[in-house]
């Protein structure tokens, strides 16, 4: 009998966990992608000299083996030698602590078409950044940093690297569907590398999608602000910056802020902005306290996003906005307006060109419930559209635009990073820090550069990143103002998985084992007792 027991309390436990399979959910579903380093390609480096990077991952399916989605990483920008020594010594500084794979949950990279309903089966791109100036650096040669150290500031040839790499292993030049994102300063660099892509793929319908990529260039305050530390970032970095902005403005720096280049891009965007995002006002000194300052800084992004990608951009009727009222920096992907999320938002954009396409949730600041979650109802669709669908997602590649602004392109759905122990604003703000050296110029980079080429040569073979350390570099430094939530490219999942929930089996068995416990006891009582009475 105690034998019967004890196999029964061991067996039931295993059952009840296989049970909770169908009960407890776990984590969402993610995509595995493979990094691959750039060191073919000489000049393509990080802040610390080590090679740039991508992470890729196939497209899921046949039908959309043509179609890319390219998230460009964010995580803010240095403006000084002092601050980009420091950025050096971590992950936004060096792919040297890499690993040789990434999982990425993000909705954008989801393969759950309830999640990602555009663009889950398509090829996906990470580019891993790692140069402090949003993919845009050319300094030729190395800046000193402090104790010595070398700095490289090439963003902009890890970008055309990257370029030619997706190129020359990827068949990316078949590409008939490209959408352009990024979160913070990955959105910046999607806005400033926009109509580059576009370019570098002239039969592809592309489109961009920036999330929280507006920090405007606004100040009411006597301290530094973003504006003038991405002057001084400028003056470092001597950025490339789009044509289309240079050649029409006559103060060029201003090319490098998201509201004045937005007027100027040729390919269609579609702006997702939380009005009262916490860190684009932390980027302009706007404390929590100050209520009134906070809701006339809200209505100046709402504004200022409407009147540039509505009315201002050469492609104003093709552009889409989706403006939340919260104050998260990225994120808020299940947050509805008018019925849709932002990934059902942006598939209805992109796939429909919907020319009245504008999400605008208009709250006060701090308001009640409008940044929840709706409660679950099932898997969400996109209603209908009374507006005619113009140009299909799977155009021919032959089907190449015939003028400058590109009327036949428009976009699909955004990724969800969720910044956690961010300090307030975009860079650190002492004035100690900024160099002393003087500007040299601006380059202006033509509209379609050449791509560069390997350094030497290598075999046609895809050739991923040798297998690194696990361990990711060094917490930020004190002082180093860089967005948290991209810390999960040292091959960490982006969320962590739910874990199933070990209550249930230990209660069944505790109960087990008391259960064996007390037969036991009984058993032993009673057979003292038939003993006692035998003698």
């Amino acid at each position: 009998m105690a034998a019967i027991l004890r196999f029964l309390c061991t067996v039931l436990p295993l059952f009840s966990l296989l049970a909770l399979d169908s009960v407890i959910p776990t984590s969402s579903a993610f995509v595995v992608m493979q990094g691959y380093s750039l060191e073919e390609y000489e000049e393509a480096k990080c802040l610390d000299g080590s090679p740039g990077m991508y992470y890729y991952a196939p497209a899921a399916s046949v039908a959309s083996s043509n179609r890319w989605y390219i998230e460009m990483q964010g995580g803010g920008w240095c403006h000084s030698v002092v601050k980009c020594t420091e950025r050096s010594k971590t992950s936004w500084g060096t792919t040297a602590h890499d690993n040789p794979t990434l999982r990425r949950a993000q909705p954008f990279f989801n393969d759950d078409p309830a999640i990602n309903p555009l663009m889950h089966d398509w090829n996906k791109v990470f580019f891993r950044y790692c140069d402090g100036f949003s993919f845009s650096g050319t300094i030729a040669e190395p800046l000193i940093g402090d104790g010595g150290t070398e700095l490289h500031l090439r963003g902009f040839d890890i970008l055309q690297a990257g370029m030619a790499d997706l190129f020359a292993k990827w068949n990316m030049d078949l590409a008939t569907d490209v959408v352009i994102g990024g979160c913070s300063a990955g959105g910046l660099s999607s806005l400033l590398h926009c109509d580059r892509w576009a370019d570098f793929l002239p039969h592809a319908k592309v489109a961009c999608a920036p999330e929280s990529g507006f920090f405007l260039d606004y100040n009411q305050t006597d301290r530094l602000t973003y504006g003038d530390l991405m002057r001084d970032g400028m003056e470092l970095h001597h950025p490339v910056l789009p044509t289309s902005c240079t050649e029409q403005e006559n103060d060029t720096s201003r090319c490098v802020y998201a509201e004045h280049v937005s007027r100027h891009i040729q390919t269609p965007i579609f702006v997702m902005q939380s009005l009262y995002d916490n860190w684009v006002r932390g980027a302009v000194s706007l404390s929590n306290g100050n209520v009134a300052a906070i809701e006339t800084f809200g209505a100046l992004v709402k504004d200022t996003v409407l009147h540039i990608t509505k009315n201002q951009s050469v492609v104003s009727d093709q552009n889409g906005v989706f403006l939340l009222s919260c104050e998260f920096h990225c994120g808020g992907n299940d947050i509805e307006i008018d019925g849709l999320n932002k990934p059902e938002a942006l598939k209805l954009w992109y796939e429909q060109q919907d020319m009245t396409n504008v999400y605008l949730q208009e709250e006060t600041y701090q308001c009640e419930g409008c940044c929840l979650a709706p409660s679950p109802t099932g898997v969400p669709t996109v209603p209908p559209t009374s507006q005619t669908p113009t140009t299909s997602p799977t155009a021919s590649p032959s089907q190449s635009p015939t003028s400058s602004t590109r009327p036949s392109q428009v976009p699909s759905t955004a990724p969800s990073l969720h910044p956690s122990g961010m300090p307030s604003g975009s860079f650190s703000v002492d004035p100690s820090s900024v160099p002393s050296r003087s500007p040299t110029g601006m380059p202006i980079g033509a509209s379609n550069p050449p791509i560069g080429k390997p350094s030497q040569s290598s075999s046609p073979g895809v050739t991923p990143v040798s297998i690194l350390p696990s361990q990711s570099p060094s917490a930020t430094p004190s002082g180093q103002n860089l967005r948290a939530g991209d810390s999960d490219l040292a091959g960490h999942t982006d969320e962590t998985p739910k874990r199933k929930s070990i209550v249930f089996p230990l209660l069944v068995s505790t109960l087990c084992y008391l259960v064996v416990l007390a037969v036991g006891a009984l058993l032993f009582f009673a057979n003292k007792k038939a003993s006692s009475e035998n003698l």
